[in-house]
């Protein structure tokens, strides 16, 4: 979501959209890119997603979501590029609505001396702004960054605003007012979401130490919102995170990563909180390409932070995690968000089938526990802070990717989260019900 001037209507909701949103599907999966010259010095293509999800948790709840967009790219040069890309999206609750997604110029620069051979880029514009987890910060952002390539490693810094993207496609949440922008937002979607600079600078030492490739990274983010659009005088919070990032290989076929981030938050109260993980990645290629993986996730939280945006009781620093974009990253049906929150999981993957006639199918089984690190609050909601109880439950979910040819992929996934309302002091609500499930199509198409 990201971008541009607000519209002064509410655009009307039709009852009958079925033969609108096929023709569309329709109109961008049967176009056909070509170059305008033969040097390949404009381009263009699309794409077309459609997810339809089903879910039960006492009472059955469907969600149907479809993408369809285009992109234009434009190579000025071998060292220079502009790449725009729009979108339309739908929804059962927003039938109508259009984005700018990707609008960004990228320029290279090579330098060669005598004693040193390097490579400055920058990309400006708008494009995704992510950390090496994905945890903290993984996002559309409008702004700019540069990057230095040098023997002994890399490095980057770049900068980016909040304040032109629409509400829709924004997931950067802090405070109850950016939660209250959110909630406020008009039907058609066309308003843009809370004002917000965020900074990143990082430094990459490839093979540094035992062949191990290290990240150190830095993100600070400002909030910019007047103080007449906050919901509570003084509630804004100015975050910092400090990280560092492992990742390698202990043998032909075994892989690691490990990472860790220190928060720093200032403002209606103070922050001082952590986050931790890593995974193991045993890849057995001559076993039809199998996958078995062992992660585990770790986020602080705190007994007193009595909401996950911005609700902290106590007196003294808070230990509760603030991420800066949420999305799901964990199970199919039960995805909290970084921030007073821990998860194991194990799963493992295969390709049964895997050729140049039949395709590529990928089988993976998952299995999920989660707790909270305090009895503070989490993201997801019906979880009471009287509890005692830090076990939340666990999760078992099956995927099946397949990918007919290059430009077509299919995945089916199903989940099931057990939660732990078994006593009288469950962390849930008592309407949670003793077995939740999602049921999920996914159709992507490029070209």
């Amino acid at each position: 979501m990201e971008g541009g001037i607000g519209m002064s209507k509410t655009i009307k909701k039709h009852r009958n959209n079925s033969l609108f949103i096929i023709a569309v599907f329709l109109m961008f999966i049967g176009m056909s890119p070509h170059p305008v010259t033969a040097q390949t010095l404009f381009d263009w293509g699309g794409f077309a997603e459609s997810s339809s999800e089903l879910q039960w948790d006492g009472e059955t709840d469907y969600q149907q979501d479809i993408e369809a967009g285009i992109w234009f790219e434009t190579r000025f040069s071998e060292n220079a590029s502009l790449r725009s890309e729009a979108k339309y999206q739908f929804n059962l609750d927003r039938t109508y609505f259009a984005d700018l997604n990707q609008f960004v110029f990228t320029g290279t620069h090579p330098i060669e001396t005598e004693t040193l051979t390097s490579r400055i880029s920058y990309r400006l514009g708008r494009f995704n702004f992510a950390d090496f987890t994905g945890y903290v910060l993984d996002h559309n952002l409008d702004g700019g960054e540069i990057e230095v390539e040098l023997p002994w490693g890399t490095l980057s810094a770049g900068a980016g605003y909040t304040g032109l993207t629409f509400v829709p496609n924004s997931r950067i949440l802090v405070t109850q007012s950016d939660i209250g922008v959110h909630l406020s937002a008009p039907d058609h979607g066309y308003q843009t979401a809370p004002p917000k600079t965020i900074g990143r600078f990082e430094v990459a030492f490839p093979q540094l130490l035992l062949e191990q490739d290290v990240h150190v990274n830095f993100i600070a983010q400002q909030d910019l919102q007047q103080d007449s659009d906050l919901l509570t005088p003084e509630d804004r919070i100015f975050t910092e995170y400090f990280g560092i990032g492992i990742a390698g290989s202990m043998s032909r076929d075994l892989y690691h990563r490990f990472y860790s981030y220190l928060n720093y938050g200032h403002g209606t109260y103070n922050t001082l909180a952590y986050l931790a993980g890593g995974e193991f990645t045993y890849y057995m290629e001559d076993l039809n390409y199998s996958r078995l993986k062992l992660a585990g996730f770790y986020s602080s939280g705190d007994p007193e932070q009595g909401s996950y945006y911005g609700g902290y009781n106590g007196s003294d620093y808070s230990n509760h995690f603030i991420p800066l974009s949420h999305s799901k990253q964990f199970g199919i049906v039960f995805s909290p968000s970084p921030g007073n929150i821990g998860v194991g999981e194990l799963s493992y993957s295969i390709k049964p089938l895997s050729s140049v006639y039949a395709g590529e199918l990928q089988l993976e089984l998952s299995a999920l526990s989660f707790i909270r690190s305090s009895t503070g609050a989490i993201s997801e909601p019906g979880v009471g802070t009287t509890s005692d109880q830090q076990y939340l439950g666990s999760e078992a979910d099956l995927r099946l990717n397949y990918r007919p040819f290059s430009d077509l992929g299919i995945t089916l996934s199903g989940g099931v989260f057990m939660p732990n309302n078994y006593s009288d002091d469950s962390p849930f609500a008592n309407s949670r019900t003793e077995i939740e499930a999602v049921g999920r199509l996914d159709i992507s198409f490029t070209y």
